[in-house]
């Protein structure tokens, strides 16, 4: 399967970090969510931004937040 097959997926952008995750939620409610406990988890200064999926953004690690 392609990631652009895939549905229900957003990009989350930590500008503190300079990093950027995919997250696989049902809105931009629950993505940010996820992005919250992935950013309190990983230790990670800053906040998440939130936005569509772009095929034409780079990601900067290899897995899916869910």
């Amino acid at each position: 399967m392609k990631i652009e097959d895939m549905t229900n997926l957003f990009i989350g952008y930590n500008d503190a970090e300079n990093f950027r995750v995919l997250i696989c939620a049902l809105d931009e409610i629950e993505a940010s969510e996820i992005a919250t406990q992935y950013c309190f988890a990983s230790r990670m200064e800053g906040t998440f931004i939130i936005k569509e999926f772009d095929p034409t953004v780079n990601i900067d690690c290899d897995y899916i937040l869910s």
